[in-house]
């Protein structure tokens, strides 16, 4: 079994003193003002310029609309009535043809190419155009023909103008062409001129998004390895005054806190060493008055020098340390010997070799500190055991202890300074052992969780890239 908060009775004593601790996860996101969402509201930042742009092309694309149908009214009128005007004078001189001749003028009217009697069937009636300016263009043509002219309009095979008119005192219809379906033409138009328009609004999209993502992708990728632990390389300069900002300040909020760890480095190491040698004038003392053989003297002394081993530890720059292609199995099995001299003995479910990329020093207090939590809380029954599966590393050190509280979030329990239940087990510690694993595998590009394993007991699980670790050393400053 791991550790855990404090029995239930100390834990609700000391409640006041683990709400100052710093929150992490989940907790920590209460402490901040939530964004109010729209549920159709795209999260990204290239989403919400297409969604901008594209509305402002639809906005200029209604509006020049507008403006091209309230320019085109008073030319679409001002035809209507000229061709009204052609119509009724060619219907007074053709009125006047002499009866001899008429068959001749309807051929040299054919001939020109222009308009065309038609001698046979009269035209079937056909619909008004739909479009809203042919539309306008037939009714003025109707409201200012003379009385006695017909107007019709016949789409196929091609849009022509029909008039029926007195020709030698016979009435024809003649035929004009107006040329392509002005529907067609004008939604051909506004088709284009709304493809054009909104292509144009995403290409202005693409290159400002192009423009803003990578600095935004260079920012994200060092907060990352700021979170698992790792020195990121130093921002560079953008020409915008903006994000040469946000990079400054995040330069110099890096140079803070690396001021702030290497400062308590210092001040620990310094701690660490001023408390070992007095400890080390006490084993002598000890030894020399002839105590050496009293077990609880040293046992204290011991219990007080691994406490100052975990705090190091905690505390020690791990991202220092050159990641190297490693057998990450073989470094298990090393492990496993050494907790077998010392009489704990782990069944290993292994298999072949395991090659992974890890820092050789920090993968082993890892999988140390997990086999000794195994060995302190968890019982007989200790096995190890790691399997690849989508394309991720597994490795899982497994016990048949107590198992975890189910009334407790395991998150919680790997937080510094979360002690075991001293109910549940007298082994000592300073609750530092789970927290350390945490952060080196964080630094690892991993995961680490605690679960109940099936049948009694707690499984601690990792879960490393296969690829191994990705993050660059950092550079001196």
């Amino acid at each position: 079994m791991y550790k855990c908060c404090a029995c239930a009775g100390r834990s609700r004593k000391n409640h006041a003193s683990h709400a100052i601790s710093a929150p992490s996860g989940a907790s920590a996101m209460s402490l901040y003002p939530t964004v109010t969402q729209l549920k159709f509201w795209p999260r990204t930042l290239l989403g919400r310029n297409l969604v901008l742009l594209v509305s402002l092309a639809v906005t200029v694309h209604v509006s020049s609309m507008l403006v091209f149908d309230f320019m085109q009214r008073p030319r679409v009128i001002e035809l209507g009535v000229l061709v009204a005007s052609q119509l009724n004078v060619l219907d007074a001189v053709s009125a006047d043809q002499d009866l001899a001749q008429r068959d001749k003028y309807i051929d040299s009217i054919n001939q020109s190419g222009q308009m065309k009697i038609l001698t046979g069937d009269p035209p079937a009636e056909e619909p008004r155009p739909k479009s809203m300016l042919a539309a306008l263009f037939f009714d003025t043509i109707q409201r200012n023909v003379k009385p006695g002219i017909a107007i019709r309009w016949r789409n196929q095979p091609h849009p022509q103008l029909l008039a029926h008119i007195n020709v030698g005192g016979r009435y024809y219809w003649i035929a004009s062409r107006v040329g392509p379906p002005l529907q067609w033409r004008i939604t051909l138009s506004r088709v284009m001129i709304s493809v054009l328009i909104t292509s144009l609004a995403m290409t202005a999209a693409f290159l400002i998004q192009q423009r803003l993502s990578k600095p935004l992708q260079d920012i994200a990728a060092a907060a990352r390895k700021v979170r698992d632990g790792a020195r990121p390389e130093r921002l560079g300069e953008y020409s915008t005054s903006e994000l040469a900002d946000v990079a400054e300040q995040f330069n110099m909020m890096m140079a803070s806190l690396e001021e702030m760890e290497s400062t308590r480095a210092v001040m620990l190491a310094g701690v660490s060493h001023d408390i070992r040698t007095p400890l080390t004038k006490l084993r002598l003392a000890l030894a020399m008055d002839g105590h050496a053989g009293e077990e609880t003297h040293v046992r204290y002394i011991n219990q007080i020098d691994a406490i100052i081993s975990q705090f190091i530890d905690y505390i020690r720059n791990n991202h220092l340390e050159a990641p190297l292609e490693g057998d990450l199995n073989a470094l298990i099995r090393q492990l496993a010997e050494l907790f077998s001299e010392s009489g704990h003995a782990f069944h290993l479910n292994l298999g072949g070799p395991l090659m992974l990329r890890f820092r050789p020093v920090a993968m082993s207090r890892i999988i140390t500190n997990l086999m000794d939590n195994a060995c302190k809380y968890g019982g007989a029954d200790l096995e190890v055991k790691t399997w690849c599966a989508h394309g991720r590393v597994h490795l899982a050190v497994l016990d048949r202890g107590p198992g975890l509280p189910l009334d407790q979030d395991p998150r919680y329990l790997i937080r510094p300074f979360v002690r075991a239940d001293v109910g549940r087990s007298s082994a000592a510690g300073t609750g530092l052992g789970l927290a350390i694993v945490d952060r080196l595998v964080r630094l690892h590009g991993g995961s680490f969780q605690l679960k109940n394993r099936n049948g009694g007991g707690t499984e601690a699980l990792l879960v490393l890239k296969r690829g191994g670790v990705t993050v660059k050393r950092a550079v001196s400053l």
